[in-house]
C-alpha cells in the first residue's frame, strides 16, 4: 500500500462562542471507497479513492456543554494497492467496513494533516 494522493474539497469553520475549558470532539468517517483510473500504474496494482469526512466539535466545559466551534474536513485519499489487497477493500466496503490495519493507517494520516490545519484555523 502507498499513498500518492490526499486531497481537501472542502473546509468549513463555525465561531460560535470564546473555548476555554473543555473537550474537544473528534468524528472520522469513511463515505465511499472507488476504484481511480491512473495510467502509471504497474500491471497488478490498483488505484483506490477513499473518501472521508472529520469532524471537530469544540464544547466549553459547563453544565449544558454548549458548543462554542465546529470544524468538518471532507476530502479523499488515493492509494496504490496490489489487486488482492484492493479486492478485500471492496468486498469488506460492501458492508461499509474497512480492513483494520488499513482503517489505522488512513486514520493516521488524516489527523495528521487535518489537526495541523484545523490548528491553524
Amino acid at each position: 500500500m502507498q499513498l500518492i494522493g490526499f486531497s481537501l474539497k472542502k473546509i468549513t469553520a463555525d465561531n460560535i462562542e470564546l473555548f476555554m475549558n473543555g473537550n474537544i470532539d473528534n468524528h472520522l468517517e469513511f463515505l465511499a471507497v472507488e476504484k481511480e483510473k491512473i495510467p502509471f500504474l504497474k500491471e497488478n496494482e490498483e488505484a483506490v479513492k477513499i473518501q472521508f469526512s472529520y469532524n471537530l466539535t469544540y464544547k466549553n466545559k459547563d453544565k449544558s456543554e454548549t458548543i462554542c466551534a465546529k470544524i468538518e474536513f471532507i476530502g479523499h485519499i488515493i492509494l496504490t494497492l496490489n489487486k488482492d489487497e484492493s479486492k478485500k477493500i471492496f468486498n469488506g466496503w460492501k458492508k461499509n467496513e474497512l480492513p483494520g490495519s488499513l482503517k489505522v493507517a488512513l486514520y493516521n494520516t488524516i489527523l495528521k494533516k487535518c489537526s495541523v490545519k484545523a490548528a491553524s484555523l
